[in-house]
């Protein structure tokens, strides 16, 4: 729990820091196109730790709570911090692309480094129970979560047309979940029971409504 609670207070300490001028940090900080075509490849990182308002590191800190005390103790404080910053910054690589239809897009929050977390448990701890927040908090297998949490990103993503943040959430969560299945033996038995939970969680509304 000792890393979890240092990467929440460092964000927090951060967003704190920042609020002074906030336009200011998140200009410098971000990340975007420019940024690293300037040569600024500190914001790869840097963008990992800002924050836009207290709505969204409220809600990034409490995911990255639950997710993070159940990963931390099953994977340890390195690959952990590993998983957690290697997804952020493919995450923002991906904005390079982004980039060719929105010269403009920033990059901030650390969002896309938990939807790593997430992508990672999903496959390396995938019976293993987490907290997830909705609406409300919910306690389930990191595979349905993961699977939820993919739906809920691909929703945003085509039919609320959330394209950056959504885009960002879902490399940070594949890259998250190639880390975690590059020690797994059984590849693709993960990869299919995942495929599963993603069809059962798109087809329960359907058999509900079916039932009642």
């Amino acid at each position: 729990m000792k890393l979890t609670l240092f990467l929440v207070i460092v964000n927090v300490a951060v967003f704190a820091y920042a609020s002074q001028n906030l336009d200011y940090f998140i200009e410098n900080y971000g990340f975007s196109a420019k940024s690293f075509w300037e040569g600024r490849y500190e914001t790869l990182i840097t963008s990992i730790f800002m924050h836009a308002d207290i709505p969204h590191i409220g809600w990034n800190m409490a995911t990255l709570f639950l997710v993070g005390i159940v990963l931390e103790k099953y994977i340890g404080r390195f690959a952990y911090l590993l998983v957690y910053l290697i997804s952020g910054i493919a995450a923002n690589l991906g904005v390079l692309l982004l980039a060719m239809v929105d010269i403009n897009i920033l990059a901030i929050g650390a969002s896309a480094a938990i939807s790593g977390l997430i992508g990672y448990g999903a496959f390396r701890l995938s019976g293993k129970w987490m907290v997830s927040i909705s609406f409300i908090p919910i306690p389930m297998p990191f595979i349905i979560a993961g699977a939820l949490y993919t739906l809920m990103n691909f929703y945003g993503l085509f039919i609320l047309n959330t394209t950056f943040s959504a885009a960002a959430h879902i490399i940070g969560g594949v890259t998250g979940g190639v880390l975690g299945l590059s020690g797994e033996r059984n590849k693709l038995g993960k990869i299919m029971l995942f495929i599963l939970a993603i069809v059962i969680i798109s087809l329960l509304p359907y058999l509900i409504g079916a039932l009642l």
